[in-house]
C-alpha cells in the first residue's frame, strides 16, 4: 500500500496535501503539455507519432511511453497505414514491448483516455524526472496503543519528492 500512495503521489499529485513535496504536483502535472489531444478513445497511428516528435531529438533516443492498462489495450488493436500492428511484442523475456520503437509504461495512475480533459499518456526521458526519497522508509509496529481490541498498528515514515529536471524532455497527450 505505501508504493501504490507513493505512486499516486508520484504520477497525479495530490495538491492541497502536506504528504509529498512542496509543489505537491505530480509528473502529470509538471510535464509540459505537446499540444496534441485525442478525442475520448479514439487514438490513430498520426497522433502518437505528434506525441513521439513533440519531444525534442535529444531526449527521444532515451524516451518511452507511459499510459494505463486500458489505453494498452487500446493501442494494441492499432495499426499503421500497412495494416501492421502498433505495439510490437517481443519475442525475447530480455527485451520491452515497444510502440513506434520505443518501450512503455504501464501505470495505472494514468487517466483513461475516455476520459475529457485529462492528461491520458506521456512521451519522453523518464530519467530527467527525479524521485528522491531521505533517510529510507521507517515502519512502526505497536501491538499496546489498542490492546483491548486486540488491534495491532502499524504506523509508515517516508520523506519523498521529485522534480522534473527538464522540462524539455517529456511531453502529454491530453482528451480533449
Amino acid at each position: 500500500r505505501i508504493t501504490d500512495i507513493v505512486n499516486s503521489d508520484m504520477t497525479i499529485g495530490h495538491a492541497g496535501s502536506t504528504h509529498i513535496g512542496e509543489s505537491n504536483a505530480g509528473l502529470t502535472q509538471s510535464v509540459t503539455a505537446s499540444g496534441i489531444t485525442i478525442v475520448a478513445d479514439t487514438w490513430t497511428y498520426d497522433k502518437l507519432a505528434d506525441l513521439k516528435y513533440s519531444v525534442n531529438r535529444a531526449y527521444r533516443r532515451n524516451a518511452s511511453f507511459m499510459f494505463n492498462d486500458a489505453t494498452c489495450a487500446l493501442l494494441e488493436k492499432l495499426k499503421d497505414n500497412d495494416g501492421r500492428p502498433l505495439l510490437n511484442v517481443s519475442a525475447r523475456e530480455d527485451k520491452p514491448d515497444t510502440i513506434l520503437g520505443h518501450s512503455f509504461f504501464i501505470n495505472d495512475y494514468m487517466a483513461d483516455s475516455g476520459t475529457s480533459s485529462n492528461i491520458c499518456a506521456l512521451f519522453g526521458d523518464f530519467s530527467k524526472y527525479r524521485i528522491r526519497i531521505a533517510r529510507g522508509t521507517t515502519l512502526k509496529r505497536s501491538a499496546e496503543r489498542y490492546f483491548e481490541e486486540d488491534i495491532v498498528v502499524f504506523l509508515a515514515l517516508m520523506r519523498i519528492d521529485a522534480v522534473l529536471r527538464d522540462d524539455r524532455a517529456i511531453r502529454s497527450l491530453a482528451v480533449a
